[in-house]
């Protein structure tokens, strides 16, 4: 804990409430009891220490918390590393996929996720690498926070490398949903807002054609446990993807397989979404080799500096432990604490 002064606390003290409107009658009498503000910037001492806390909250059933996530790793000269994995279940689409009934031809599959440019930071002309992959523990929990993980195969289900393009659309296939069985169909050519496409293992999209009806419909979030997408480059960004992204000019985040039925040129989808199911980030920052592990909960750190960080970074705690010793003596007026970044 440490005394500091930041920029400027100031008190605009008042000792008495007067009007300042001018009487004819009797104007003198009240010469002397004109009220005369002062300024003070040492009444008030500050208490201060930079924290980390152990997590955030992610995810909780009951209330819409992020509709996007960080995604990446970096090494800050005074943050040290900053590492975020997206982790999301799978939900079925609300309609039944015909595959489960009809022979069909495995075309491809891929993990389809849209950029959320406004939060991106960091250089997107940098190479990146993602890796997707299936965990070996079912995704669950409520609340979720982001100091959790869950454990994940070994093997990759797909990977790739690209340099992100957050603000470029994509020349996309028209989606048409056809009403004899309102699966997707794909015509035409449109852009779409900017995404990546991860292929996707396709051994795994085999068996999720497989699946008898039962395990299908009764308990393909238990077949399908989850899903971990983790950086597997460390660079100088920190992209975020729309896990929740819904619009009729751009794709949904999801899982989406491709194939033809038999006799049938048409190609045709089926869609897994991330929405109304568990889904979160997991957050690590890697302080104790950087300069900032001097600063966190430290009373002896530069009091004239407060470290703050995103995400489950650094927070500030500021205290006041002498306002109530103004208690009686004062009338404030208007108190100010500034920050200079």
């Amino acid at each position: 804990m440490k005394n500091i002064l930041l920029a400027c606390l100031g008190l605009f003290l008042i000792v008495a409430a007067s009007c300042n409107q001018s009487s004819l009658l009797g104007s003198e009498l009240f010469d002397n009891d004109k009220i005369t503000p002062n300024f003070s910037d040492d009444l008030v001492s500050l208490r201060v220490i930079s924290e980390a806390p152990d997590s955030e909250l992610m995810y909780t059933s009951a209330t819409a918390l992020f509709p996007y996530y960080p995604f990446g790793e970096t090494n800050d000269p005074f943050f040290g590393v900053t590492k975020s994995t997206i982790y999301a279940n799978f939900a079925n689409n609300v309609t039944a996929p015909d595959f489960r009934t009809t022979a069909v031809s495995y075309d491809s599959m891929f993990l389809i996720l849209p950029y959320q440019a406004s939060a991106i930071y960091g250089d997107t002309l940098a190479e990146q690498k993602i890796g997707v992959y299936r965990l070996s523990e079912e995704l669950k929990g409520d609340p979720l926070y982001s100091n959790k993980t869950f454990p994940n195969d070994a093997k990759p289900l797909g990977s790739l490398t690209f340099k992100p393009t957050p603000n470029s659309t994509v020349l996309e296939t028209r989606k048409i949903v056809n009403t004899a069985n309102t699966s997707d169909r794909y015509v035409d050519s449109i852009y779409t807002s900017a995404h990546i496409r991860i292929p996707l293992d396709s051994n795994f999209a085999k068996q999720i054609i497989a699946l008898d009806s039962t395990t299908y419909a009764n308990g393909f979030a238990t077949w399908l446990k989850g899903l971990v997408l983790k950086p597997e480059k460390q660079t100088q960004t920190m992209l975020s993807f729309n896990m929740l992204y819904n619009s009729s000019s751009a794709r949904t985040a999801g899982m989406y397989l491709f194939y033809h039925k038999s006799g049938d040129t048409t190609q045709y989808s089926y869609r897994w979404t991330t929405g109304g199911v568990p889904r979160f980030a997991n957050y690590q920052h890697g302080y104790k080799t950087a300069p900032i592990k001097n600063f966190l909960s430290s009373t002896t750190a530069a009091d004239s500096l407060i470290v703050l960080q995103g995400m489950a970074g650094a927070k500030a705690k500021i205290e006041f432990p002498n306002l109530k010793n103004l208690n009686g003596k004062y009338i404030i007026n208007k108190a100010e604490l500034e920050l200079t970044i």
